[in-house]
């Protein structure tokens, strides 16, 4: 598009160039009475050819200066509008990666509190309906779902693609990491407590904390 408004701006500057040229050969030739010269009976200027000449350079040269100035106001609209869009898409990114961020430091909170044992059983655990589906239970649910008040905003800047592919898929992963932990810690709460362990409680436990290990790296990666 600029290079196209650029050819145009050239093009206008070169016929203005010509117009001014042929006018002063005009005049020139018509003032020294060249015709004359070469044995062609003329009066030395021919004032109603002159008139239309000069008004016509007149209405081509006042026509090139309004195209230039309208299109100069053009192009400074057309650069602010730019440099407005280009703000606001700074300020929704910069806004989507502190909601992130923020989400982040609210899961380390939540889960600095349920490593804590006196927190987790004099709290916590009591409030648990355990007879209840974990998707039902109002204390797990609160728990899971307390750093996520974000999702939405951050769902529709995603669509909108004020996200990178990573920090999408980042985040949904440790919305997915982040519920896991959260069910481990009230669902098997006691499993490291227990001086004998099964294999399988021992796999639950050695599964617990690795989850929580790879999830604390995540947060700690965006805060």
């Amino acid at each position: 598009m600029n290079s196209k408004k650029k050819n145009d701006k050239s093009l206008k500057i070169r016929y203005l160039i010509v117009v001014l040229i042929l006018t002063v050969a005009y005049l020139c030739f018509d003032y020294f009475n060249i015709p004359k010269q070469l044995g062609i009976t003329i009066s030395n200027l021919n004032m109603d050819i002159l008139g239309i000449v000069i008004n016509s350079v007149v209405v081509i040269t006042l026509y090139i200066i309004s195209f230039f100035a309208i299109e100069k106001r053009q192009l400074q609209k057309q650069i602010e509008e730019e440099k407005r869009l280009l703000i606001k898409e700074n300020n929704i990114k910069n806004t989507s990666s502190m909601l992130i961020k923020y989400t982040c430091i609210d899961c380390l909170e939540l889960l600095k509190i349920l490593d804590n044992e006196e927190m987790l059983f004099d709290y916590i655990i009591p409030k648990i309906d355990f007879n209840a589906p974990i998707v039902e239970d109002k204390i797990t649910c609160d728990l899971s779902n307390k750093p996520f008040q974000s999702y939405e905003q951050i769902m529709q800047f995603a669509k909108d693609g004020y996200l990178s592919e990573k920090e999408f898929q980042d985040y949904l992963e440790i919305k997915r990491l982040y519920g896991q932990v959260i069910s481990e810690k009230t669902t098997f709460f006691d499993v490291d407590s227990l001086e004998e362990k099964t294999d399988r409680q021992k796999a639950i436990s050695q599964s617990m904390k690795e989850n929580e290990a790879t999830l604390k790296m995540m947060l700690n990666w965006y805060i």
